[in-house]
């Protein structure tokens, strides 16, 4: 039996390895059918280690949630940023031209 941080480094890897085949992201439902023999629990642990080195953005497309992998130049750009600084970084990303316009 593997030992839970080979177990964790394992996953990492296939996760990585589906953004050969799934270059514009990964959902909850891509990551289920293509690993269905991890335990949910160790799925969410090597997307947290990933989010956590910064080798992951998460993003809300319609009702999905999305992992897009980084490049390396983003995870040096974005070193030390906090977790709170990288919603606000993507906040403002995602709003482009629209700045703080407020539709009442």
């Amino acid at each position: 039996m593997a030992t839970s941080a080979s177990l964790m480094a394992t996953t990492i890897n296939r996760i990585l390895d589906l953004f050969t085949t799934f270059s514009d992201g990964l959902t909850d439902k891509i990551m289920e059918e293509n690993l269905k023999d991890v335990d949910l629990n160790v799925r969410a642990q090597a997307l947290n280690a990933l989010l956590q080195k910064r080798q992951l953005q998460i993003f809300k497309q319609g009702d999905f949630i999305v992992y897009k992998q980084q490049t390396k130049e983003e995870s040096v750009r974005f070193k030390g940023l906090s977790s709170e600084d990288m919603l606000i970084y993507q906040a403002i990303k995602n709003a482009g031209n629209m700045g703080i316009f407020n539709m009442t």
